[in-house]
């Protein structure tokens, strides 16, 4: 639970006078949208293969609940991804390990609790990110920015996905994470990845993609209708082919073509713009064939009139809608 991430002092003496963190490894590891994917109870980890490791933690405890050994971190157009590896993990709690983020590279900002070699901008625990709130860089003080995604089916090895929208966009972040083995009357000694004393990693993604790239291949096109899953990145995809919701294919116009492909869809749980799931809720229904009816033969530069097929178009729909209502009854 979040709430119990309460922190100790075990190292205060250890970090005491640090004035400004060391970086020991910085990497940046860009990766294609879909190219890592997490979900919860799915510890498949083959998407991380390539993908560099941050320096082993070799203070390894047999007696510590938690022991962190090594890190990878990833990004794509929209998420950040972080993949630890613990050498044991002897409690249930899974809010143990927390990652530190200090997004603005300033230790006079965000939380230090006396006693971290960073100041923290965002902190990650469990399935939530949470931004610094507190009045003084001592306090501990956090209001939720956002979700993560993640599995510890494994529960020596953790995977995470947080939208990079949830910890500010930022281009550059250090990094440390805390497992926090002193509460609970444990007892034992915290961990620190890294293990150098005042030291931190460092992590570069670069300027923000744009969102509507979705594929990641630095051009918002046809090709990104595939892959939106946000309303409002489905029209700036559209906006830049000209085009209206309901042009499924992305070729400028909403035609008949794109009413096969809703039609032939009509009633499943398809979830891609391009399948017609336009709206991008649910399945593919009634709403997302009343958004393509009323843009049916148009064009974003066409006037706003009709071809003369659209009412069978709409008595099309209403039959579909019918049909599926009878099947589900």
């Amino acid at each position: 639970m979040f709430v119990r991430m309460t922190l100790t002092l075990g190292l205060t003496a250890i970090l005491a006078g640090r004035c400004w963190p060391e970086s020991i490894e910085t990497q940046s590891n860009s990766v294609t949208n879909g190219q890592i994917q997490v979900a919860a109870d799915d510890p498949d980890r083959s998407d991380w293969e390539g993908i560099m490791w941050y320096e082993y933690d070799d203070d390894f405890s047999e007696f510590s609940p938690v022991d962190i050994d090594r890190v990878q971190i990833a990004h794509d157009a929209a998420n950040v991804y972080i993949h630890i590896q613990t050498l044991n993990w002897d409690v249930d709690e899974t809010w143990r390990v927390g990652t530190y983020l200090d997004t603005d590279l300033d230790t006079t900002t965000g939380y230090t609790g006396n006693f971290l070699p960073l100041g923290a901008d965002y902190f990650l625990e469990d399935e939530g990110s949470y931004r610094f709130t507190a009045p003084t860089q001592a306090d501990w003080g956090w209001e939720q920015s956002g979700d993560v995604v993640r599995d510890q089916s494994n529960m020596i090895d953790v995977e995470l996905s947080i939208p990079r929208a949830a910890i500010g966009n930022p281009e550059i972040f250090d990094f440390i994470l805390f497992a926090n083995n002193m509460c609970c009357d444990f007892g034992l000694p915290d961990d620190i990845y890294p293990n150098e004393p005042g030291g931190v990693f460092t992590y570069e993604l670069g300027s923000v993609a744009d969102p509507a790239d979705c594929n990641g291949d630095g051009a918002i096109d046809a090709a990104d209708l595939a892959c939106v899953t946000q309303v409002e990145d489905r029209d700036t995809v559209l906006a830049a082919l000209n085009s209206l919701p309901g042009d499924l294919d992305g070729n400028g116009d909403v035609a008949f073509a794109d009413f096969l492909v809703l039609s032939a869809n009509f009633g499943t749980n398809l979830p891609s713009y391009t399948a017609g799931n336009i709206d991008l809720t649910g399945g593919i229904e009634f709403a997302d064939f009343l958004i393509l009816s009323a843009n049916f033969g148009q064009s974003a530069n066409a006037a706003a009139v009709p071809e003369p097929c659209s009412g069978l178009l709409l008595a099309v729909g209403l039959f579909l809608a019918g049909g599926r209502l009878r099947s589900r009854g």
